[in-house]
């Protein structure tokens, strides 16, 4: 019975508030990006525990290495994934019980929870206007014949 062979995966810890579009080479460089910039605190896992060794991947954390693949790992326990909404769900269920967020405020995503009723017109007038001028513009140079090459 031949054995098979483990795939070699570079471990990455990726922000799935972000939608995984920051990645990080440690697991407490993603507790500290999720705690700042996110207020989201989660638990490290206990100081000097190392990541168990999988049954099909060989980890490694040297990008400049060769790999197979990328895996996304949870900075509070050992779970691994391939999919940055799957970390994000696991995450959630896992760790929900240590999740508090000081702020209500997602940097990077607006879910519409906060409404400012005052600067959203300011902002539509603004936006009005400048398509108004663009229209006035384009009609003001309409009837005038197209540069010469």
């Amino acid at each position: 019975m031949s054995r098979q062979k483990k795939s070699i995966a570079l471990l990455r810890y990726s922000c799935y508030v972000c939608d995984g579009h920051n990645y990080f080479h440690t697991a407490g460089q993603l507790l500290r990006h999720l705690s700042t910039v996110h207020q989201i605190d989660y638990p490290s896992r206990p100081q000097g525990q190392r990541r168990q060794s999988d049954i099909n991947y060989n980890y490694i954390s040297d990008p400049n290495q060769p790999f197979d693949d990328v895996q996304l790992g949870c900075p509070s326990c050992e779970y691994c994934t391939g999919a940055i909404y799957e970390l994000e769900d696991h995450m959630k269920q896992a760790h929900e019980s240590y999740q508090t967020t000081r702020m209500p405020y997602k940097q990077y995503v607006y879910r519409g929870e906060y409404y400012d009723k005052e600067a959203s017109n300011g902002v539509m007038n603004q936006i009005y206007g400048l398509a108004n001028a663009f229209k006035e513009h384009l009609s003001n140079t309409a009837h005038l014949p197209p540069p010469k090459r």
